[in-house]
């Protein structure tokens, strides 16, 4: 489908998006979302910058990757407490001890607040004791109390070797988080009895899946959907419930200074006789897809790069800086509601364009959601020279960043 039926169609800006306002005041939970303190739902785009407090706790200036931070966009960022050496480099070795100075972490999450910047600390983040742990997070929540910029997902990808593989009961039950928005860390079903559905891992504030980094990466930002309100099992198994909060996108795949497919080359047409700017060109429509994904489905949404696992901001001009001022473009066009609007896709609901099977999308994965007579949709990689062509009692009025990024109206 190479053709639009409006004729009075419009495309999003391809220029900035101008000044993004700073954060202020608290946010509580409603429900499925997060809402400010005027009931206006609120969106997250988040930037990994883990090492950034270790960075400000041996005294770097750190006003730069703030500032870099709030021009492409985020308003909150990604911060790790202690990590383990190895695997982190030896540099770091300073900051794997479970010891918190409060009033400098305070003194840290109030820097952000003052440019207008939310602060997601994840305090536990290395295989340490139960008992160590369980201080070490009593000590975050108590330092940081009354920060109205402050989250605290209390675990990072909980489970593997080299990070907390405790009960995260008993880690936190019984824990005062002091009115302070939390999240388990849970990054992915754990397993029976305690943490085999997306209700039992993620039963705090709000959820951080960390959603899949292969050929399903174009389109998996739809997984927060399923972790909100529930998907389908393993073949021949029930439907897994829902947890009922906010589901962020939380660390999708890292997007690095020298970039490859998610999709597996031989699965792109012509991948082997396109040049590498070409290639560049269909890497950015993949990241793309996958932020729509996430602009239609998730409560916040993070650019994970690679200079923000080790609290730096990128190469002036390179990919990653591309990237994210790309991604920017996408944040500043989904309303915040889009995600809690009436979903569709080809073949269920009000899907308003015209889309085939293994002939419009290179991952058969198109979406749309509808927030009142206005539908925001994505057809995930589609080849090349795609636009969307609308079906009879709908109209396109809009593109997004991408053609294949589009708004549409029920006529």
């Amino acid at each position: 489908m190479t053709r639009t039926n409006s004729s009075m169609l419009i495309t999003a800006n391809e220029g900035a998006s101008g000044a993004w306002p700073p954060e202020v005041g608290p946010l509580k939970r409603d429900g499925k979302r997060l809402v400010d303190a005027a009931g206006r739902t609120w969106f997250g785009r988040g930037l990994t910058m883990f090492l950034l407090y270790a960075r400000y706790l041996r005294g770097e200036s750190i006003q730069r990757q703030l500032e870099w931070c709030r021009e492409v966009g985020a308003n909150y960022l990604r911060i790790f407490g202690p990590v383990p050496c190895p695997p982190w480099d030896q540099e770091w070795a300073f900051y794997q001890t479970l010891v918190l100075d409060q009033a400098k972490l305070r003194a840290f999450a109030n820097a952000l607040a003052n440019v207008g910047l939310r602060m997601e600390w994840v305090p536990i983040c290395g295989p340490w004791p139960l008992q160590s742990s369980r201080l070490y997070l009593d000590s975050s929540y108590s330092s940081i109390a009354g920060c109205w910029n402050a989250f605290i997902e209390c675990t990072n990808e909980p489970g593997q070797s080299g990070t907390y593989h405790g009960d995260l009961h008993q880690l936190i039950d019984g824990i005062d988080r002091r009115g302070v928005l939390s999240a388990t860390g849970a990054a992915w079903l754990l397993g029976p009895p305690n943490y085999d559905t997306y209700a039992k891992c993620h039963w705090l504030d709000y959820g951080t899946p960390h959603t899949q980094r292969d050929g399903h990466y174009a389109h998996d930002g739809k997984e927060c959907l399923e972790w909100r309100d529930g998907g389908e099992g393993a073949p021949g198994q029930p439907n897994i419930p829902g947890s009922g909060c906010p589901e962020w996108d939380d660390e999708p795949r890292r997007i690095d200074e020298n970039p490859t497919p998610a999709l597996n080359p031989d699965k792109i047409p012509g991948w082997g006789d396109m040049s590498p700017a070409q290639q560049q060109e269909w890497m950015l429509d993949e990241v793309l897809s996958h932020y729509a994904t996430s602009g239609l489905f998730a409560g916040a949404s993070l650019l994970h790069i690679d200079s923000g696992k080790f609290g730096l901001d990128p190469p002036p001009s390179g990919w990653q800086d591309r990237v994210c001022r790309e991604v920017a473009k996408l944040w500043a066009w989904f309303p915040a509601d889009t995600s809690y609007g009436q979903y569709s896709r080809p073949g269920f609901g009000p899907f308003p364009i015209e889309w085939q099977q293994d002939v419009d999308s290179l991952v058969n994965h198109a979406y749309c959601q509808w927030v009142g007579d206005v539908g925001y949709g994505v057809n995930c990689v589609p080849p090349a020279g795609w636009r969307p062509v609308a079906k009879s009692g709908f109209e396109i009025v809009e593109y997004g960043p991408r053609p294949f990024i589009f708004k549409a109206r029920r006529l």
